[in-house]
């Protein structure tokens, strides 16, 4: 699938917004830590029930087991890396 350069900037700030929105749900004073952290062990157990991985991807999802930091430390990196494309792009927001 190709992108004009219109669809791909928006692409790239819906992106942006939504690990910002992951991010703050992961652990910023939106949701306390000790909330993020039960979120968190719910879900890894979730993940180790026999299948539900599999169900997973067949749905396009790649179950990422991470620790909430190591989710932050993701999406942070994730928003740089896509900053940079489109700074290298030139892309501009309307």
């Amino acid at each position: 699938m190709h992108l004009n350069d219109e669809a791909f900037a928006q692409y790239v700030r819906l992106n942006e917004r939504f690990h910002k929105l992951l991010s703050e749900m992961s652990g910023s004073v939106v949701i306390a830590r000790e909330i993020v952290d039960r979120l968190h062990r719910e879900t890894a157990a979730a993940l180790k029930q026999p299948g539900l991985k599999g169900k997973l991807v067949a749905l396009g999802v790649d179950p990422m087991e991470l620790s909430p930091r190591e989710f932050d430390a993701l999406v942070e990196r994730d928003i740089a890396t896509d900053r940079k494309l489109v700074e290298a792009l030139g892309l501009k927001a309307n």
